[in-house]
């Protein structure tokens, strides 16, 4: 495994001159003008702004172990999680061995984004749901990962939640990142599936657009061999305590990924750009340029809502992103 990892990090050292461009700028005077006479300045709610969902499209039920996508935060105030991915697992090595699994989180097996919580502080986070796995019999074995890096367990946390919640136990990971209003990043995620049957690895890494500099944020040990990623959804989500009414944003571009088996990465234009729940805020989205994007507030009546929607972006990328 350590020389798995040394490959992966080399990989990663070794990178072009230039990467890709970041999301466009988005003319946000044009998309965020607030109207007159509206709610805006005597806004008092404590309800959380609306949760947008951005699912880019590859073209039906795929597997896969890379994932990259640049993003951008361009409104970034207290209380915002910009989650880069939000996935499942097609659990095919656990399915050989058992006869079904699930997790508290029906549909949803990790996610990994970007934070800036209730003190101004900024950090990454990374989170995997445990494994229920259930033989023939309905025997269960509980699965847990494990923090590989840091090696210390920093900002590593085992979590045991309320199911009625949905949120069940999992185990997640917070650090310290400088994660910069306007900055263009691109994030990337790396799963291994090693021949020699030892378990599967799930690594998270950040590049500053602006340096192209790499960073290794996380590294989990998943307790098990044989297994790849598939659904892929970002999200921009309020969870503040009193900026409820700030506007937020978020602009991505070049999601791609790599499929099970193969060596191609595979880009996409597509995206579908939905609300997933609405406490009566204010949100909108849509594509420019390169980029999907949305912005939010919780203040009701700023912009109007608009429907779920497929949009096409002016370019994509199908490159590998390192």
């Amino acid at each position: 495994m350590r020389k798995v990892l040394i490959v992966l990090l080399l990989c990663l050292l070794i990178l072009p001159t230039a990467l890709a461009d970041g999301p466009d700028y988005i003319p946000w005077d044009e998309y965020s003008a607030v109207p007159s006479g509206s709610a805006f300045n005597s806004f008092s709610g404590t309800q959380s702004a609306p949760y947008i969902c951005c699912e880019p499209d590859f073209s039906g039920k795929l597997s896969y172990c890379e994932f990259a996508v640049d993003f951008r935060s361009d409104f970034l105030p207290t209380g915002t999680y910009l989650c880069v991915n939000n996935w499942d697992f097609d659990d095919h090595g656990l399915l050989q061995r058992y006869s079904s699994v699930r997790r508290d989180y029906p549909g949803v097996a990790g996610y990994a984004g970007f934070q800036r919580l209730y003190d101004g502080s900024t950090c990454i986070i990374l989170t995997v749901w445990d494994s229920y796995c259930y033989d023939l019999i309905g025997n269960m074995t509980r699965i847990q990962a494990t923090q590989v890096y840091p090696s210390n367990n920093e900002g590593f946390e085992v979590c045991v939640g309320d199911t009625t919640t949905g949120e069940g136990c999992f185990v997640h990971t917070l650090l310290p990142f400088d994660w910069k209003e306007g900055r263009d990043y691109r994030a990337l995620l790396q799963l291994t599936n090693p021949n020699d049957g030892t378990n599967s690895h799930l690594l998270f890494y950040v590049c500053d657009l602006r340096t192209d500099a790499w960073y290794l944020l996380v590294e989990y040990d998943l307790g098990y061999n044989g297994t790849g990623m598939n659904r892929c959804v970002s999200f921009l989500e309020d969870f503040s305590a009193d900026a409820h009414a700030d506007f937020r944003s978020a602009a991505f571009s070049n999601y791609r990924v790599r499929p099970l088996g193969q060596l191609d990465w595979m880009g996409t234009r597509k995206a579908t750009l939905s609300c997933y729940y609405s406490n009566n805020g204010s949100y909108r989205y849509g594509s420019y340029g390169n980029a999907f994007w949305t912005i939010t507030t919780a203040v009701p009546d700023v912009w109007y809502k608009p429907a779920d929607q497929l949009f096409t972006v002016s370019s994509g990328s199908s490159e590998s992103p390192y």
